[in-house]
């Protein structure tokens, strides 16, 4: 008898659904547009009610609404959901540790406890002294440390030229001329009333760090093998710590776990190497593997988007791994837009009609249907620009983020999109041209291995577009980001009613007492722990007092537009010269279906991206600029995709646009396309960057774009 997972009344966020099913053991992949309620109804409903029940893990943060707004029957007894993003970089721990292979060892009777130095993870967070000295050539107050590190340690030029009185020692002296044990007591004793440099340092891992030393601290901060277990993370026995034992290695529990192993393609990763220099897309498959080895019998399995910035290749193995999770018993829901995984789908269910007011809706629920030749090659390009670039920035660099000899060449004024597979240096590349022009006061530490460059004193200024959250601020929203809910303040506080009722700017900010809710502060929620968020009472989640709801436009008080659409709120506001062309901006790069007072921490990376876009194309941003982004089409389907690239071809006109992204919509749309190929390893360790084409996309060989994007 067919057991089916079925789904009544669902209410939640932008979804009215009155009912849906899905067929357990099978393979769905939920599509349609972003914002249309595909992860709405992954997460905010089933993991939600799985989590509800106590059956449910994987995710980092849970909400509730207080009141029921679905009801669901014939829900697996255990959900697992494994969310897009990742943070790798900041994941200090060794592979092995992620996977498990520590408490491998402890059920087959090892005595293996948790190392005591580095808390079981295998590699600890530290200040590096060598990277503290910026210039060996420079004095101590003159060029050897920055002014942030001096200010931290109370050193000033007074107190140096009298120290090195003392100790009958030129004050201007380099810093790599002075006496050792002078080096030494100043980065590991101090000279009082001068703190020690490293020990002040270390301090401030744990705390946090302000103004420019904020923003230096990571440049500082190394990740190095703990000596006491040797990145093991636990006390190993000899026969244990044989150099270069990797994951297909290990004796696993189950040749279950040596089959996902083989599929993800892990097999050949050591035990013992870092989470954190794993590239992203390697970084997931080893949390799928983690997740895919301890899933009980007959689970329901959600991924959203597990095939994010993959080439055509790597997304075609990855939904090889979806139906090897399904054909053992489970069942499957991946949140998707890419072809390779639709198509490989039992069932597909396509959410719609549109985003945000616009979506929300089943529209269709079956088999998948494979996209005709016409929908394949109907991608509209611009117009070709004319002529070449006039000028092209160079960059070499002795050692760029493992690789020997990176070498990076730039067209400006046009747009490039750099692709490839996972590893092979995409991230790498764009970040590489970011140094070679970076203008702020901390660019010298990304040109520490910098041999030559040309071509950089064209470029005005870099702005890095990154898909790092845009803000940790409970309060932070899309709109109070860009600047746009100033905005929508102003315009409030001008109002009749706000007038009679003396409202500044003030009270119409969540963010600040006059006009927050408050028992949650202008949060719009109450926390319960770590994971768990609830709707508050108070407010019912519009995050304002009550008197501050009484002035209204059209209608709509400002907790109402705080609850609009991009859309929706360009309707609403249309006409007013005040907010200029800031709801278009958001439309320009597919995101008319962001709410207005959207948390920005429920924001998927690459929304965050898009986001920050938007604030870019906000300011004045003059000419000759360099943007560079990475994976800026994840998350968002081709329809999205093309109004993007059309929006970053047109940033072009007049500033550099350096992508890595391997959307075959956006690398069509390119005046440069740069593949590169799986990294050349040499005998010594090293390994080089491969570049397999540089050119126009219409020149790309035929065989090498269907490799890449399966074309």
């Amino acid at each position: 008898m067919t057991q089916l997972i079925q789904l009544y009344d669902v209410t939640v966020n932008n979804l009215r659904i009155e009912q849906v099913s899905f067929e357990q053991g099978k393979l769905h992949v939920f599509s349609g547009p972003s914002g249309s309620g595909k992860s709405s109804l992954a997460f905010d409903v089933l993991y939600a009610a799985a989590d509800a029940k106590g059956c449910a893990r994987g995710l980092s943060k849970v909400f509730r609404k207080s009141r029921p707004q679905y009801r669901v029957e014939g829900l697996p007894h255990f959900v697992v959901g494994i969310e897009q993003q990742l943070t790798h970089r900041s994941l200090i721990e060794s592979v092995g540790v992620h996977v498990g292979v520590p408490q491998i060892f402890r059920s087959q009777g090892r005595a293996v406890p948790s190392c005591p130095a580095c808390a079981g993870k295998g590699y600890l967070r530290d200040i590096d002294p060598a990277r503290v000295v910026r210039n060996a050539e420079g004095s101590v107050t003159a060029g050897a440390f920055s002014p942030a590190v001096k200010k931290c340690v109370g050193l000033d030029a007074a107190r140096w030229r009298k120290i090195c009185a003392e100790a009958g020692v030129q004050h201007d002296l380099a810093w790599k001329r002075l006496p050792p044990g002078m080096q030494e007591r100043l980065l590991f004793a101090g000279v009082p009333p001068v703190r020690p440099v490293v020990p002040s340092l270390r301090s401030l891992l744990k705390g946090t760090a302000a103004g420019d030393l904020a923003q230096e601290l990571p440049y500082y901060t190394s990740y190095p093998r703990c000596k006491k277990c040797d990145g093991w993370g636990f006390a190993a026995t000899p026969e244990m710590l044989a150099a270069g034992l990797a994951l297909k290695q290990v004796t696993w529990p189950s040749s279950l776990d040596g089959e996902w192993l083989s599929l993800l393609g892990l097999g050949d990763v050591p035990v013992r190497a870092p989470m954190f220099q794993q590239s992203s897309a390697m970084a997931r498959k080893l949390r799928f593997f983690a997740v895919l080895r301890e899933i009980p019998a007959d689970a329901l399995v959600i991924f959203d988007e597990p095939a994010a910035g993959m080439t055509g290749c790597e997304a075609r193995q990855m939904a090889k791994v979806l139906r090897a999770v399904q054909q053992k018993g489970h069942t499957v829901i991946a949140v998707e837009h890419r072809r390779e995984l639709i198509e490989a789908a039992d069932v597909v269910t396509e959410f719609g009609p549109g985003a945000g007011a616009e979506g929300g809706r089943i529209v269709g629920q079956g088999p998948p249907a494979r996209p005709s030749a016409a929908a394949l090659s109907g991608k509209s390009r611009p117009a070709r620009r004319k002529g070449d670039a006039q000028y092209v920035l160079h960059a070499q660099f002795s050692d760029w983020y493992g690789f020997a000899g990176f070498a990076v060449a730039v067209p400006l004024q046009r747009l490039t999109c750099v692709c490839g597979p996972s590893g092979s240096g995409k991230t790498a590349y764009i970040e590489a041209a970011y140094a070679a022009c970076d203008k702020t006061p901390i660019a010298w530490q990304g040109r520490t291995s910098l041999d030559e460059r040309k071509g950089h004193d064209a470029v005005r200024r870099p702005h890095k577009v990154s898909p790092d959250p845009i803000g940790v601020h409970a309060g932070s929203t899309p709109a109070t980001y860009t600047g746009l809910w100033d905005k929508v303040r102003d315009f409030y506080a001008t109002l009749p009613e706000s007038r009679r009722r003396k409202f500044s700017k003030s009270h119409f900010s969540f963010n600040g007492k006059a006009g927050q809710c408050p028992q949650c502060h202008g949060r719009g929620y109450l926390t319960r722990d770590d994971v768990h968020y609830e709707e508050c009472p108070r407010c019912h989640g519009t995050r304002f007092k009550d008197a501050v709801l009484a002035p209204k436009h059209k209608g709509l008080s400002v907790a109402d537009v705080n609850c609009l659409t991009m859309r929706q709120a360009a309707r609403h506001f249309h006409g007013d010269a005040a907010f200029g062309d800031r709801f278009e901006h958001f439309m320009g790069v597919a995101l008319e279906y962001l709410v207005l007072g959207q948390p920005s921490n429920s924001l998927s990376g690459g929304e965050n991206l898009r986001v920050k876009i938007v604030d870019v194309l906000s300011k004045r941003l003059g000419d000759r600029s360099l943007y560079v982004l990475d994976n800026p089409c994840r998350g968002i389907g081709a329809g999205a995709t093309g109004l993007l690239s059309q929006t970053l071809w047109g940033l072009a006109e007049k500033h550099t646009v350096l992508v890595a992204e391997n959307d075959p919509a956006l690398a069509q749309m390119a005046d440069w396309l740069i593949v590169l190929g799986a990294p050349v390893e040499h005998g010594s360790g090293s390994r080089a960057v491969a570049i397999k084409y540089a050119g126009p996309p219409s020149a790309c060989p035929k065989t090498l774009w269907a490799e890449v994007f399966a074309c």
